[in-house]
């Protein structure tokens, strides 16, 4: 027989069905209302802009990034935000399936070790800066404490939390800058093949707002109104590939960028008819 349970964050009601279990017990797990009052809850939030969908052992948690609305706590900078996902009770009523009588039961368990296998499965303590021996690591790519993602037993949480989850981000993030840079020296093979088993890199890239010969940023092009040929978004002058010529935007702006640049003299400028120099305009 369906058997309803309602969402406590969502507002949501949701139906499944237990007959083929031969149970008509309510499930109460993660986000559902729970049939007992909590001890206290457990708090899921992520510091990375990155989201990730599915996440944990039991694929059943979506923790979007944050967003440019996302608070931060007084003391951090501005750009150090956080992102509430969604809180557990403590403890957690998990549904057991009885093989002898076709029943399904209920076990209790710990909501901080259920948001643990969330956050790293291979972390068997309750301590995110646990560090893990690599013998012991079976989940490769699963541990988001590295990557952003904490919980905490309080909402908001505190300042040493979010202060620590960044701090385990930026380690991890430095520990891959200094990978990619040293296999740029010594082994490109590698890394071309640890980039591409691994987003991470382009994560961290992107983090730390660098370039990298393997990761050049994109520029999309647009076309140049003066030639006709596609050039870099927004900018002044460039080469004309077809005729190999300095095309330069005929602004007052585009051929003060060339002369800057080295490319253009003062004197083809005034030919042009953009002597600013001489009108008292001062260059932007």
């Amino acid at each position: 027989m369906p058997v309803t349970v309602g969402l406590a964050d969502e507002g949501k009601a949701v139906s499944t069905n237990t007959t083929a279990l031969g149970g008509n017990t309510a499930y109460s797990g993660m986000e559902w209302q729970p049939r007992h009052i909590a001890e206290y809850h457990v708090y899921l939030y992520n510091v990375s802009a990155r989201t990730f969908p599915k996440a944990g052992p039991y694929e059943v948690v979506n923790i979007p990034g944050v967003t440019d609305t996302d608070p931060y706590l007084p003391g951090m900078k501005a750009n150090e935000k956080y992102h509430y996902v969604t809180s557990f009770p403590q403890p957690m009523l998990m549904p057991k399936f009885d093989s002898q009588t076709s029943e399904i039961g209920q076990i209790r368990v710990d909501a901080r070790r259920y948001v643990m296998d969330i956050v790293n499965p291979d972390n068997k303590s309750l301590d995110l800066n646990t560090i893990i021996p690599d013998k012991d690591v079976f989940s490769v790519g699963n541990n988001l404490s590295q990557k952003g993602v904490f919980f905490a037993l309080t909402n908001p949480p505190t300042i040493q939390d979010v202060r620590a989850a960044y701090d385990r981000m930026e380690a991890y993030y430095n520990g891959l800058r200094t990978r990619a840079q040293t296999l740029e020296v010594t082994n490109k093979a590698q890394l071309n093949e640890e980039l591409g088993s691994n987003p991470d890199f382009a994560y961290m890239a992107e983090y730390f707002g660098e370039s990298f010969t393997w990761r050049r940023k994109g520029t999309r092009p647009e076309e140049c109104p003066n030639c006709g040929e596609q050039k870099p978004f927004g900018r002044k002058f460039h080469v004309n590939k077809e005729l190999g010529f300095i095309c330069v935007e005929p602004s007052v702006a585009g051929w003060q960028a060339a002369v800057q640049a080295g490319v253009k003299t003062k004197a083809e400028a005034k030919e042009a008819g953009f002597d600013w120099w001489t009108k008292g305009e001062k260059p932007s």
